[in-house]
């Protein structure tokens, strides 16, 4: 069966020839040649779907939300990065910095990356550079970007062209750099525009030289492989990786040409050989859960749901947060030994589970209301093992085929710890206020991948009226806070 791969990207070659977008086009046709399932999704206008079987190939990612990142970054997501500039630190630029190393607090996406089945660099002072940021073990060097036949095949028609006594500028935001050399040291130059490929690379293959200085680290160069296979000397900077790789110093003219030939092919075939075992050594291991219980003033079952989860095997932590502030818990109330127990002065409703799961060691959370008992749980324990959506839930059959934003956790749930992140947002627009604790749920079920299974509910209280869900103005939260989710997180 062929492998479907979504590739993401800001650009493809049909916005514009960049050096980036020329060299995902070759790796592209490489995939569809050898039977993988493309699609091309501009950063902008991806939209996470749970549940997908396909892998993601992310290159250039500047218009990638935030969210979205956190929802490839989370659970069994199957995607792989190629960084082709230096998109780790804010100003995706290290050469503003001495050494190449910014300041810790400038460093971005590092949860992306290290997510990631594997990022790929371009070379390997490249690959020092971010691993100086980062510090991750699944960051490897293919040794060189891509070019495609045709590109080559342009630059060995013109590899032996006639040469001038002039060096060549390429327009870009240092070339005054390179003017004021020239200018300094008496040397004869053009300074040349950006044209079509083949008339572009005639012209510059009849320069004595390049002068070239980047206004960043430049990844690999492709313009500085170009000047050396068509036999220009060249005059630059360290910010250049190819010019630290084996292959570039110590080849030029045609034998460059065809070691550039040998490496496009030997760096597509490791991605794609990458892509292949994707899934190949994916184990669906146990995992440890921390029970977050929120109760209020059901102070007759919370003896028993306590009891209840501490007989778990997978349950090593249990936080109980109580909403009552007319009752206190006490921790010589329960044998669990490892329970954390919060009484707040503040009834909070539901946004209290949320704030109890900030507290939780563990990366997975079970939430369940103190009206039922827990029956389900391993269920969803084995469906979280698989799954892809943030969040797995079980509700009754009279909850199944509910409207698409109404979206259940009380019966019993599991979930990434690090969809707690969609609260930032809420916050700093409107901190903590009576619509947040009313309406949690609807907000962190709907702006995090959601996915529910049939439970047949057991409950511990019998004929509850005290049901938040029964009050008068219980609509014009739920309202209020869908229109906020909508303005804020766009969902």
């Amino acid at each position: 069966m062929n492998k479907k791969i979504i590739y993401i990207s800001d650009y493809f070659l049909e916005d514009g020839s960049g050096g980036a977008e020329l060299s995902d086009d070759v790796f592209i046709e490489f995939l569809e040649k050898n039977e993988f399932l493309v699609k091309k999704v501009r950063s902008s206008n991806f939209i996470f779907k749970p549940n997908t079987e396909s892998i993601y190939f992310i290159s250039n990612f500047a218009a990638l939300s935030s969210r979205n990142k956190r929802l490839l970054s989370e659970g069994n997501r199957h995607y792989f990065i190629i960084e082709r500039d230096q998109k780790y630190v804010r100003s995706r630029n290290t050469a503003e910095y001495e050494n190449f190393i910014a300041p810790k607090s400038e460093v971005v996406n590092k949860e992306f990356y290290k997510n990631a089945e594997k990022v790929f660099c371009l070379t390997s002072k490249q690959m020092e550079v971010m691993n100086e940021h980062l510090g991750l073990d699944n960051i490897e060097s293919l040794g060189c970007t891509q070019f495609s036949e045709s590109q080559l095949s342009v630059l060995s028609r013109n590899l032996d062209n006639k040469k001038n006594e002039k060096y060549a500028i390429v327009k870009g935001k240092r070339w005054d750099k390179a003017v004021a050399l020239c200018e300094r040291e008496g040397m004869e130059y053009d300074i040349l525009e950006k044209q079509e490929y083949s008339k572009f690379i005639k012209n510059l293959s009849e320069y004595k030289g390049i002068v070239f200085f980047s206004h960043a680290f430049e990844s690999c160069c492709r313009l500085l492989i170009e000047a050396r296979i068509l036999n220009l000397s060249i005059i630059t900077d360290n910010r250049n990786g190819c010019t630290y790789e084996g292959w570039f110093k110590n080849n030029k003219g045609r034998d460059l040409l065809e070691a550039v030939r040998q490496k496009t092919l030997e760096t597509m075939t490791i991605m794609s050989e990458n892509i292949s075992h994707s899934k190949d050594n994916n184990k669906k291991e146990d995992f440890k859960v921390s029970a977050v219980l929120l109760v209020w003033k059901r102070t007759e079952s919370t003896q028993t749901l306590v009891n209840q989860v501490s007989k778990i095997k997978n349950v090593d932590e249990i936080i109980l947060w109580n909403n009552n502030p007319d009752f206190q818990y006490t921790r010589d109330m329960f044998e669990f030994s490892n329970i954390t127990i919060v009484n707040s002065h503040v009834n909070k409703i539901t946004f209290g589970r949320y704030l109890g799961a900030f507290l939780a060691k563990n990366n997975k959370i079970f939430v369940q209301d103190d009206d039922w008992n827990i029956i389900d749980f391993e269920k969803l324990y084995n469906r979280k093992k698989e799954a892809l959506s943030d969040i797995v839930s079980v509700c009754p059959r009279t909850h199944m085929e509910d409207i698409p934003r109404n979206k259940f956790v009380g019966w019993g749930s599991i979930f990434n710890k690090s969809c707690l992140n969609v609260f930032e947002d809420y916050l700093k627009e409107f901190g903590e206020d009576q619509i947040l604790y009313r309406e949690a749920d609807l907000l962190f079920t709907n702006c995090n991948s959601y996915e529910k299974m049939l439970t047949k509910p057991s409950t511990l209280v019998k004929d509850d009226n005290r049901s938040l869900s029964l009050e008068s103005n219980h609509f014009q939260y739920h309202y209020e806070m869908l229109k906020r989710v909508k303005d804020i997180y766009n969902v």
